[in-house]
């Protein structure tokens, strides 16, 4: 259990800014919601066209730049992230989500001026775990976007416990997604497969993108797209590689492997990064199963230190106040928070230099980012 004064305390405190992003450009944000207005949600419990609620990172020239502060997530969804880590064994009260603020560049201020030169930037995908919200991966995102990268966070209606859209109209997910039921996890899948690959049909078409990034100087290289996500989100990144042959590569952040890519492999990479315990139980496909179908390039890494929650923004402000308790440590994982985020991006950017540009100096050298980073296997790469 937390003590209550670490609640309190955090409760109490002035909203604290978040650090700064690390790449050379600074980043704008958009929340922009896709409706596919050909599907009807499957798991709404009314029938309602599948909606795909997304934050937006759009990579800036730092001129010309001022700032504004967002909120890291809002009031609701903090309380249901709070529930959710609750149902799964931990207390982590709500305030620990609360009073923190980003720093973005103005999308007014971005260049983006009618006749101003654009600039074309790869598309990342990003998808969270299961019940998970896609806020839980704001600075991951942002940072990705610092260097040079659109980066779509995706939530997932009724598969995030709670979905809390721009109007104040929520989705709430059912108990049901706690289930583990394996058709129906197999069925969340397979719909956030299909989401990616419809938000790329839309920031790919020449109309709907320059819609949705009006104001900016941004532009999508369609050429360029990979997708990537924690625990069930990593699956469904691995999903669209098999499903959409525009996905150039995908990374699964400790996520379990499911459906065909787990039989026939692809030709694309595949990066799968977790545990060093992982593979999976035998229960379901294991990494090694879908390893050894791969047809080209894959990547196998553990980091020691983590859990499987590991994944979600571990270096924030807040997350110091909570206790380091063995409890804690099983399920947030007992690595440095920092030196982790620093490990991830330092290994998501190896891994899209290789993807995009076959570079494969670092791909290839995974475990010179440090002791912590264990090469668990390596084929058609190196």
């Amino acid at each position: 259990m937390i003590l209550p004064y670490v609640a309190a305390f955090v409760a109490a405190a002035a909203a604290v800014v978040v650090p700064g992003p690390p790449g050379p450009y600074s980043v704008s944000l958009k929340v922009h919601t896709f409706t596919d207005t050909e599907r009807l949600d499957e798991f709404a419990p009314e029938p309602e066209n599948r909606r795909i609620l997304t934050s937006i990172f759009l990579p800036n020239k730092k001129v010309n730049c001022s700032d504004e502060l967002v909120e890291y997530m809002p009031p609701a969804t903090a309380k249901a992230m709070a529930e959710v880590t609750a149902l799964l064994g931990v207390v982590i009260p709500d305030e620990t989500f609360l009073n923190m603020e980003m720093e973005f560049c103005k999308i007014s201020e971005s260049c983006g001026s009618e006749g101003a030169p654009k600039e074309k930037f790869p598309l990342l995908l990003f998808g969270p775990g299961l019940a998970a919200s896609r806020h839980l991966y704001n600075v991951l995102a942002r940072a990705m976007a610092s260097y040079g990268y659109v980066v779509v966070n995706m939530d997932v209606t009724y598969n995030s416990y709670l979905v809390e859209f721009p109007d104040g109209s929520v989705a709430q997910a059912s108990q049901e997604v706690f289930s583990g039921e394996p058709a129906l996890v197999a069925s969340y899948v397979q719909a956030r497969q299909k989401d990616i690959s419809f938000v790329i049909d839309q920031l790919t078409d020449p109309a709907a993108s320059a819609e949705i990034l009006a104001g900016t100087s941004v532009e999508i290289d369609g050429s360029k797209i990979f997708a990537f996500g924690h625990s069930l989100g990593g699956n469904a990144a691995a999903s669209a590689l098999y499903a959409d042959e525009r996905v150039s590569g995908a990374l699964n952040f400790d996520g379990m492997m499911l459906g065909p890519i787990t039989t026939e492999g692809v030709e694309r990479p595949l990066i799968l990064v977790g545990r060093p315990d992982s593979p999976q139980p035998d229960k379901i496909p294991s990494w090694n199963q879908t390893f050894e179908k791969l047809r080209g390039p894959g990547l196998m890494v553990g980091i020691n230190g983590t859990q499987h929650m590991s994944f979600i923004d571990l270096d924030l402000p807040n997350m110091a106040y909570l206790p380091q308790t063995p409890e804690m440590d099983a399920f947030l994982g007992s690595i440095d928070r920092a030196r982790l985020a620093e490990i991830i991006h330092d290994i998501v950017r190896a891994v899209l230099k290789f993807v995009f540009y076959e570079k494969t100096e670092g791909f290839c050298n995974i475990e010179g980012f440090g002791p912590e980073v264990e090469l668990l296997d390596i084929k058609n790469a190196c």
